[in-house]
């Protein structure tokens, strides 16, 4: 009855060993990814310049 067991749980494990090689086959393996920072396209913002108030534009506005 031991040897049944041990074989048992042997043939179980091999099996859920298989399961997992043949799911992770299908899915595929999750490998992360490196990016270096120099490799990122750089984003540049520019601001946009408010216009000073002078005294021709409050002589026009009047």
């Amino acid at each position: 009855m031991k040897k049944i067991k041990r074989v048992l749980r042997l043939v179980a494990f091999i099996f859920f060993v298989l399961l997992a090689a043949f799911g992770a086959g299908i899915g595929g393996a999750i490998l992360p990814t490196y990016h270096r920072r120099d490799e990122k396209p750089e984003i540049n913002i520019e601001m946009v310049d408010k216009k000073d108030e002078t005294e021709e534009d409050a002589l026009y506005k009047a």
